[in-house]
């Protein structure tokens, strides 16, 4: 176990041989309860969100999610001062938070099936499965449904322009099969689009998509 030692302006946390990590703070855990009555472990994920770890999921980015139950019931937690992709030991810098600013916004009529992110310059998607490939797999189809339903490309036009202008990145690879844990998460991938390649007219719809009308609630 290594313990960190933030500089005072909480930027900055050296580990080892002069090794210096600047922070990058995101929650690690964002969920709505999933369906059914079954209990569900933090540790884990899937469509309902969960343990996402998604570094990307920063100040700034909107995290979509299909609610399966009246309110969403949603759940927070696991703060990370900094995490690479993959989090292959299942172990990011752990921290907590004094304070976060979150709003919730309710919206209808969305047809979306799994987790989907917005940043200030990428839209992000996640796939989940029992190995890497399932989950690579699993993340293309829904950016291949996601692209057809939410714009006007075709589900062929959105297949080609995943491979030659998304990338596609290890979330988790963690494999705890020797933990205090009672669960293995899933090992996930996630699809970055790049925004600025699409005109107006596509973020346009885009937009609707995600946001139509008003919330119902916040």
């Amino acid at each position: 176990m290594h313990y960190f030692r933030f500089d005072d302006d909480r930027r900055v946390a050296e580990y080892t041989h002069g090794i210096k990590l600047p922070l990058a703070p995101f929650l690690g855990v964002v969920a709505v309860e999933p369906a059914g009555d079954q209990q569900t472990s933090a540790i884990l994920a899937g469509p309902y969100g969960g343990n996402l770890v998604l570094r990307d999921l920063h100040v700034g980015s909107s995290l979509f999610l299909p609610v399966a139950k009246p309110g969403g019931r949603i759940w927070i937690g696991d703060v990370h001062a900094l995490q690479g992709d993959g989090v292959v030991d299942q172990t990011a810098i752990e921290t907590a938070a004094e304070s976060l600013e979150i709003r919730y916004d309710l919206r209808q009529h969305v047809g979306l099936r799994a987790p989907l992110v917005e940043t200030a310059d990428s839209w992000i998607l996640i796939g989940f499965a029992a190995s890497l490939d399932d989950a690579l797999t699993t993340c293309l189809r829904e950016l291949i449904h996601w692209l057809a339903t939410a714009t006007e490309l075709t589900e062929s036009e959105a297949y080609a322009l995943a491979s030659m202008a998304v990338s596609f990145r290890v979330t988790q690879y963690a494999h705890q099969t020797a933990s205090a844990y009672s669960a293995t998460p899933p090992k996930a991938v996630h699809a970055v689009i790049p925004r600025n390649i699409f005109p107006a007219a596509i973020h346009d719809q885009v937009q609707r998509w995600l946001r139509p009308s008003q919330p119902a609630s916040r």
